[in-house]
Order: C-alpha cells, then sequence, then structure tokens
C-alpha cells in the first residue's frame, strides 16, 4: 500500500493537476496532518469545516477514487477533553467533531493515559461505518524503537474512573501515614488494595501513588523482600 503524507500547507497554491496526478500516483492513502493547516478557514465553523472536508476528499480521490484520505485532527485538551475518548462523548472528542463525524467513515481517537507525559496512551473507537467497533485499550512507549505496543496490564477501568471522577488529588502523604500501620511491611498490591477499599481509587492511580509517596520518602522500600514500610 502507498502511502503520500502532506506535513505542511505550504504546498496548497500548487494544488493542480500535473501536480497531484506527480504526489499521488501510487499511493492508496493520503495522510494530511495536521488536519487544520488545510483548513480553507476557521474549522470551528461548520461551513468550513464542511468545505475544507469536501475539497479533500475531491483531491484525494482525483484520478483513483479508491484512495481514500486520513486526516490527523486535534482533540480538547486537558481532562475534559481526555474524559470523551471513550463512552457516551467518544464521537465529539474531535475539535468541532459534529461535521467531522458526519463525513468521516472511521474516526480512531488517541489521549494520554496519563497527565504528565505522553509515554502511555489510550486508543479508542469514535465511530466505524465499515466493521465492529473496537474496544479500547493502552499502549506504551518503546523508548529504544520509539514506537508504541498494547499495554497488557494497564488498569483501563481504573483510567476511567479516575479521569471521570477527578480523584487525582484524594490520596496524600498524609493518608499512607493514617491507612498504613508503622512498622509493619507491605507489599504492592497490598498498598493498591487498602487505597482501593479506602480510598476508592483504581489501580493505575494507586501504583502511581506509592511511587510519589516512596520519592517524597513517605515510604520506604525493601529491595529484598520487594516490600513497603512508612518511614
Amino acid at each position: 500500500m502507498g502511502i503520500r503524507s502532506f506535513r505542511s500547507s505550504s504546498s496548497r497554491t500548487a494544488f493542480n493537476d500535473a501536480w497531484l496526478n506527480a504526489c499521488f500516483a501510487r499511493a492508496d492513502v493520503v495522510v494530511w496532518d495536521p488536519f487544520r493547516d488545510f483548513s480553507l478557514d476557521d474549522l470551528n465553523s461548520d461551513k468550513f469545516m464542511g468545505e475544507t472536508l469536501r475539497d479533500i476528499l475531491r483531491l484525494t480521490k482525483r484520478g483513483n477514487p479508491k484512495r481514500f484520505p486520513l486526516a490527523i485532527h486535534h482533540a480538547a485538551t486537558g481532562r475534559a477533553g481526555v474524559q470523551k475518548t471513550t463512552g457516551w462523548d467518544r464521537s465529539s472528542f474531535g475539535r468541532n467533531s459534529k461535521v467531522l463525524q458526519m463525513t468521516a467513515r472511521a474516526v480512531i481517537n488517541v489521549a494520554p493515559a496519563k497527565g504528565e507525559d505522553n509515554s502511555t496512551i489510550i486508543i479508542a473507537s469514535g465511530k466505524s461505518n465499515n466493521a465492529p467497533e473496537f474496544s479500547p485499550f493502552a499502549a506504551k512507549l518503546n523508548f529504544e524503537t520509539m514506537l508504541y505496543a498494547p499495554d497488557e496490564d494497564f488498569d483501563l477501568e481504573g483510567w476511567k474512573e479516575e479521569i471521570g471522577t477527578g480523584r487525582e488529588a484524594r490520596v496524600t502523604p498524609k493518608d499512607f501515614r493514617e491507612l498504613l500501620k508503622r512498622g509493619q511491611e507491605y507489599e504492592k498490591r497490598q498498598l493498591v488494595k487498602i487505597l482501593d477499599e479506602e480510598k476508592g481509587v483504581g489501580k493505575t492511580y494507586a501504583y502511581r501513588m506509592i511511587d510519589e509517596a516512596k520519592s517524597r520518602g513517605v515510604l520506604r522500600l525493601n529491595k529484598v523482600t520487594k516490600t513497603y514500610a512508612l518511614r
């Protein structure tokens, strides 16, 4: 399969038959990245979003009606944006998604799993006209290959709970001192269970809070027994 990618709007004025034919001759897919750089005007406007999508479809399919476009489009940022990755609001994930959803045959939503980095991402279906929608899953970055691969151990339900309820600030170092007995050793899974039962947080968030408590000096890790205890 041939793929042609456009990553800049600098060549928009050169969209003529000869140039397009030369670019697209062997391409089965044309990637428009980022989509906003090829807009005719404000993409928040239904009118200009529709016109831009129609032009991209027309240009992509010229000379080959089976060729299809892949547009890389931005979504809303912050917790409110990430909450739309899955669930009832998944179809409104992208900016001005109303027109986008009406035109697109398939939509894939991608969002960071953590607020502080993009090493783990969530991939979910936003729409699929020609096949059943796939279940959302997490993918983790391999820093050696710089490629993402599915993360089978990721607690997706815990992540949904965390971003849906805003519980990110509910566990503090003080909570560990109140919940744990001084002098007692705990396995990590025991700490996760305690945080789940006492604070109602998901596994992903609990693991992160345990690591943070260790880095802040609230917990110490016995590297021989792999157990934690209050300092």
